[in-house]
């Protein structure tokens, strides 16, 4: 047999009537990972790369963030969630998400 696929098992999704509740009550936290979490499900990004977001793939003024993968480069424009990214703290790690990391 060749190349045998890797069985992937992925997580439940929340059902869709119950996201505005969810993320009326996330935008109510007032903590970093709250925004993160925030960030990841409006975007629609994978979560490592959220979490590993830099200020520098982030254009506030086009309100573009250009996530480097590999050779190339994706882009993502969120004009209507701008302000997510504009009250984020800056502590000068370069992370648009700051936390522990290993």
């Amino acid at each position: 047999m060749q190349g045998a696929s890797k069985r992937v098992q992925h997580h439940p999704a929340m059902p869709f009537p119950e996201l505005p509740v969810f993320m009326e009550e996330l935008r109510n936290l007032d903590e970093v990972k709250a925004r993160a979490l925030e960030f990841t499900i409006l975007t629609a990004a994978r979560t490592s790369e959220a979490l590993k977001a830099t200020w520098d793939e982030i254009d506030l003024d086009a309100k573009v963030w250009t996530i480097p993968v590999a050779a190339s480069c994706i882009a993502f424009r969120f004009p209507k969630r701008i302000e997510i990214l504009k009250s984020l703290p800056r502590d000068g790690s370069g992370w648009l998400f700051p936390g522990s990391r290993t």
